[in-house]
Formats: structure tokens, sequence, C-alpha cells
């Protein structure tokens, strides 16, 4: 993922989002402060609010019967909190909290279901990134148990410098070691050696990351893999696919028009036309700019309008 993708103080989904997707619930954007250790779902608990986080870092945990809890994902400010569940009415399936402090937008689940199920650009753009998210969750169990303490945390913080995109993390070692997990005594030696090969400085439940390369290079394989399908790659291509959506959507409705009896729009050219008048009223009502985008091959049936 690169940190400057999703610009500082901004949210990731919301910042691919077309200016008409986003008039649906932008009214309804709360910003609040979120502290370190804020809880926003509890497992099993009705989802009632969506976050978008602008700052800090949250991280998914998945809690057993005894309390202890591992971390599963990260999401930062390229992405969003309960959206994917909570358009569909479900309980959280885990523990969201806030690992790092920061800022987000928070809005009422009534009100994102209700814009996710008018907007396609939505659906795509949430969909898309819960398969990512999916995706990291996977790589992320098959990092804690096969690889080293040492590549893991190098992974760690450079998912988590992604996030906030900060080169300073405020967390302490107890911390660190649940998000791994391992022992303290083992994130205590891997980051002393880390701190003694330049890459970063650690003092006082404090992270600096001083050599980001040097960390990619010690890094498992596994932030490399997370990093080819990085959700701002993922938004990206996402917003791009609504609008070819909504480009066919138009083509096809331009086309039926010309022939209410032409359900296919690969099929025979010269229908007969809708009165003028009706034509350009209906065709009015189609998003601007979507004849341009969808480059068919069209008829010459409508040139009168």
């Amino acid at each position: 993922m690169n940190a400057s993708a999703t610009p500082l103080g901004a949210n990731g989904i919301l910042h691919h989002l077309s200016s008409k997707t986003l008039a649906l619930f932008e009214p309804h954007l709360r910003k609040v402060k979120l502290p370190q250790g804020t809880v926003l779902h509890e497992a099993g608990e009705t989802i009632t609010s969506v976050y978008f986080p602008l700052s800090g870092m949250v991280s998914m945990l998945a809690v057993l019967n005894s309390g202890e809890a591992i971390e599963a994902g990260v999401i930062g400010r390229e992405g969003f909190v309960g959206g994917y569940l909570g358009a569909r009415g479900w309980r959280s399936l885990g523990h969201a909290v806030m690992q790092m402090s920061g800022e987000a937008l928070r809005l009422n689940v009534r009100h994102f279901k209700k814009a996710y199920d008018a907007s396609d650009e939505l659906r795509l753009m949430v969909n898309s990134y819960q398969a990512v998210v999916h995706f990291q969750a996977q790589q992320t169990a098959a990092c804690q148990a096969l690889h080293q303490v040492e590549p893991r945390m190098c992974r760690w913080l450079l998912q988590a410098q992604d996030a906030t995109g900060s080169d300073t993390l405020t967390l302490t070692q107890e911390l660190l070691s649940h998000m791994l997990g391992v022992r303290r005594t083992s994130v205590s030696g891997s980051a002393n050696k880390l701190q003694d090969e330049g890459l970063i400085n650690y003092k006082r439940g404090v992270i600096r990351i001083l050599d980001r390369k040097g960390l990619e290079k010690r890094s498992c394989e596994c932030y490399a893999a997370c990093t080819t399908r990085s959700p701002t790659r993922c938004l990206g291509i996402s917003a791009q696919s609504a609008r070819r959506h909504t480009a066919w959507t138009a083509w096809v409705k331009w086309r039926t028009l010309c022939d209410p009896n032409e359900s296919d729009p690969s099929g025979p050219t010269g229908a007969r036309c809708l009165p003028p008048q009706k034509a350009r009223r209906t065709i009015a009502s189609t998003p601007t700019g979507c004849w341009s985008m969808c480059r068919m091959p069209t008829t010459n049936c409508c040139d009168r309008i």
C-alpha cells in the first residue's frame, strides 16, 4: 500500500466516490475523535454505525473465550469499518478497536444502507474493498503461523505506517506482542535488533520508522502480497468499473429508446425513434459524459433529437 495514495486527513473510500454518490449520505456524516483503545464494534453485537477513518488505525481482532486476542487485519484511512456487514443487517463478526488514536467520520448504518442500496458505485466500492480485507486476513493468518517474529514485525510496522500515514507509531511492547501473537520478550528482542540496524527508533512506547526500504527488505513476503492487492489500487479500479457500468447502462438505455422492443444493444440498426421531445427528456436523465465514455458503435436514428 502506498501511504501517500490517500491524502492525509481524507478517507480513501469517500475520496474515490463521485459527488453524486457522496451526496446520498454526506449530510449525515459526523466527525468524531477516537482515542486509543476505543471499541468500535464488539463481536456478536448489532452494527449501528459505519466509520470512515481519517487518521489513526483500527485493528480487527479475533477474541477467544479466554479473553486472548490476536490481530486479523488493520484498517486505516484507506477504508471503512462496519459497512459491508452493516448494509446487510448482520452482526459484527469480530472485535474492532482503535489501535492508534485518530479521527473518523461516523455514519448511522440506516443512512449507509439506504445509499448502498441506491448506488451501484458505492456497492462496487464496498464489495471490492471487503474482498481485499478478506484476502489480507487470510495472508495474516498464514504469516502468524509460518513466519518468524522479526519479519512479521517488519510487515506489521509497514502496514501500520501505510494505515496511519505517519513515521511515528505510538504503541507498547505489550500491545505489539498481542498483535503478533507472541511473548513480550520476543517483541523486545526483535525491536532491539531492528533498532541496532538503524531501521527504527524505539523509546517509551513510541516507534519511529527511520528506514522504510530497509524494513521492506527485512519483511516477509506477506507485505508484498498485500501490497499487490492494496485497498488504494482496488478502490481506483472499482471507481473506474462503476463509471463504465454507468456508461454501459446509459448506452443500452439510449438504444432501447430507439426501439422499445429492442432489448439487445447489438441488434439491428435503423430502428424507429421515440418522439424527439420524449427522447430528449429521457436521455437528459442519464449521467453526463456517458456517451463519450462507453465508446460503443451507435446508430444515426436519433440524430434529429
